[in-house]
């Protein structure tokens, strides 16, 4: 076997654990609080979200702890996510969904070039292909004693994670470009609007029940099907794209169902969506006007235009202002739920209206502006995922 980087005779396929071990589940009793991070609250190389527990509140697949350097990466079908530990994420607790492999000879393999490889399809595909289970399919450690890792020498290995590193890099650039997009419009609406907590310019305040004439939820007995009407979920709109046909999350339903369905709840162009579970008080404006229906976790927002503008209502509500009373009328930390009755509870300023479109107008232009960015992070990715594929492409 070759590629580009090194010689046939350099590289020798061993099997994963002659240089690794599996790390155990269990977590030492602690006190005070630890940041718990699930399988839905981890991304590659990074970490998007966690929950705060004690040893006694923590819920049963929080029994994982990892050191500085261990890799680990999620069991199930179709779930990427690789992470290696550093010295801040060593101290949190992990999900169960996770694996962890531990390097136990040093001189032998470089943590980082099994991240990079366990990122590689060459084992995502393989993993996949031996996911097992009726609920929900996923890798066991029968399976993974069978798996073999192709191993360069150390300086290959080196030279192989400079590179892939370097191309990293670029990758990186482009969400911090996108996330001083997002800091600026934040600070653009405290300019326009002044702090909604101090509410310098008394504008007139009114809750979600006084401002919106229809709040209502979405399904939760739904026939999914593999194609059709789009169905969305909370997850689809917290960090996702705009479009949430192509968001690569959604799920389907009939157009039987759809009809029958938006009888009850129908969202609509001009509308915003409020997550009420998953993750509670998230709001998305939607600027399409495709048909589409939504999960019992995500209500929809109807108001009247010539009073609120929706973009900058989605604004408000993802304000700390409007977040924190969400997460006050949320219950359970873990099954997070925010019932119509006190999402009605919450509170918004109404400025004037021109004010609202004026501000809205501004953030069309930086929305144009982000999907040009797009553009360019979809060519950013595909230099590093050609780069991550040669490297470990055979003949």
């Amino acid at each position: 076997m070759s590629n580009e980087y090194t010689s046939a005779a350099e590289w020798e396929e061993v099997n994963l654990f002659k240089y690794m071990t599996m790390v155990k589940s269990g977590v030492v009793k602690f006190s005070g609080f630890k940041k718990y991070i699930s399988t839905y609250s981890s991304a590659t190389s990074r970490i998007t979200d966690h929950f705060e527990v004690t040893y006694d509140s923590r819920p049963n697949k929080a029994n994982m702890e990892f050191e500085e350097n261990d890799i680990i990466f999620a069991k199930a079908k179709n779930n990427a996510h690789v992470n290696l530990i550093d010295s801040d994420s060593s101290d949190n607790l992990y999900s169960t969904g996770f694996f962890g492999l531990r390097i136990k000879n040093n001189d032998k393999i470089l943590p980082k070039f099994v991240f990079y490889w366990l990122r590689s399809n060459l084992f995502q595909k393989e993993k996949d292909k031996n996911c097992k289970g009726i609920i929900k399919e996923s890798i066991n450690y029968s399976a993974l004693k069978n798996f073999v890792i192709p191993l360069p020498p150390m300086e290959t290995q080196k030279e192989i994670v400079e590179i892939l590193e370097r191309a990293e890099k670029l990758k990186e650039w482009r969400p911090k470009a996108d996330k001083l997009s997002a800091d600026y419009l934040e600070s653009v609406f405290l300019e326009m609007f002044g702090d909604p907590f101090t509410n310098p310019n008394i504008w007139e305040e009114k809750t979600l029940d006084e401002a919106c004439y229809t709040i209502k939820n979405g399904l939760n007995t739904v026939r999914y099907r593999d194609e059709g009407i789009p169905f969305i979920f909370a997850k689809d709109i917290i960090n996702g794209p705009d479009d949430f046909e192509n968001n690569g999350h959604s799920k389907y339903i009939g157009l039987a169902d759809y009809l029958k369905f938006i009888n009850k709840c129908r969202p609509e162009k001009g509308d915003v969506l409020y997550t009420k579970g998953f993750k509670t008080g998230f709001a998305k404006y939607v600027d399409n006007d495709r048909d589409f229906s939504i999960c019992e976790h995500l209500a929809v927002l109807k108001f009247d235009v010539n009073q609120i503008n929706g973009i900058f209502l989605e604004y408000m509500l993802n304000s700390d202002y409007c977040y924190n009373q969400s997460r006050i009328f949320t219950r359970d930390a873990f099954n997070q739920n925010l019932v119509i009755a006190q999402m009605k509870r919450i509170k918004i300023l109404i400025p004037p209206i021109d004010l609202q479109n004026q501000f809205a107008e501004f953030v069309q232009e930086i929305e144009i502006q982000k999907s040009q960015q797009a553009e360019s992070k979809k060519e950013i990715d595909g230099i590093f995922d050609n780069v991550l594929e040669s490297v470990f492409e055979w003949e």
